[in-house]
């Protein structure tokens, strides 16, 4: 990259390429210690730990190390996969790839709700005698129009009533439809939610900071599924406590990440810039 720079005569050197996830760490670390794991939760999902590597014996201390965990690409055979999974995985671009990441990203989120209500419609008639032409159109429903939908608060939720009609054209929903489609939404994102704080639990066990460990740990979360979906992020939270436990949840916060992983990445160029300067002078 830093040759095709110079072709081009762009004044500029590239000192680090870093994914998402790590550069959320590394920005989120900067600002606080007690920060040990950063997750992506939106379009798509990755997540980056701390882990403490034991240098040689003439070195008393502890080095740090980011670990990449490719979280999207996490499979395991006890997850959860319906039939809409498996079609979802089966007609998708990358078919054997991202299993983790179709459970919880609003990539996938508002598909797998579409796909229920198709079933739906076609063996309970929940639309009427007809099944909607739109309700066949892969990912027509996004997940902030499924979150619109899910976060309803009216008492006849009027909004999935306006949002059935702008996306899928059903116009005459009744109040009973409308909170059958709303279930729908909140049966799919708890499912994600749950199997998202599964993840984050598993790495703070791996780290050792589940249990009888009484060090703060703070987990920052970055995406618009945690940053926008107050549903999504309150099922997260309750879970992650569920799992550990209601004896470690003073120890464990969740929260925001403090400007994305464009800011971790700032800090990583500049420390390896940094390192390379003092490696030519350390030779010269």
């Amino acid at each position: 990259m830093n040759k095709a720079l110079q072709r081009h005569a762009v004044p500029m050197k590239v000192s680090s390429i870093v994914h998402d996830s790590v550069g959320d760490l590394a920005g989120d670390r900067y600002y606080n210690g007690d920060v040990v794991a950063a997750i992506i939760l939106g379009g798509g999902t990755n997540a980056a730990y701390v882990e403490h590597q034991h240098v040689e014996q003439r070195e008393p201390k502890s080095r740090e190390k980011i670990i990449g965990v490719e979280l999207g690409s996490f499979s395991y055979s006890r997850l959860p996969i319906t039939e809409f999974d498996a079609d979802i995985q089966a007609e998708s671009s990358n078919p054997s790839d991202q299993i983790f990441e179709k459970f919880v990203s609003a990539t996938y989120l508002g598909e797998i709700v579409r796909r229920v209500l198709l079933k739906m419609a076609k063996e309970t008639a929940l639309f009427g005698d007809y099944i909607p032409p739109k309700l066949k159109i892969p990912y027509v429903l996004s997940s902030p129009d499924m979150a619109a939908m899910h976060q309803d608060s009216s008492d006849d939720r009027d909004v999935v009533g306006e949002k059935l009609k702008e996306i899928f054209e059903i116009a005459d929903s009744t109040p009973v439809v409308r909170e059958i489609v709303a279930d729908a939404c909140d049966i799919i994102v708890e499912r994600g939610a749950r199997i998202a704080a599964a993840a984050m639990v598993g790495i703070l066990q791996k780290q050792g900071r589940i249990g009888s460990n009484k060090q703060t740990s703070v987990v920052t979360v970055d995406g618009g599924v945690y940053q926008h979906y107050r549903l999504f992020r309150n099922y997260l939270s309750s879970c992650v406590n569920e799992i550990q436990g209601s004896e470690c949840s003073d120890n464990l916060h969740i929260q925001s990440t403090n400007g994305g992983s464009g800011i971790g990445a700032v800090f990583l160029a500049a420390a390896a810039a940094a390192a390379s300067q003092v490696e030519n002078l350390l030779h010269n």
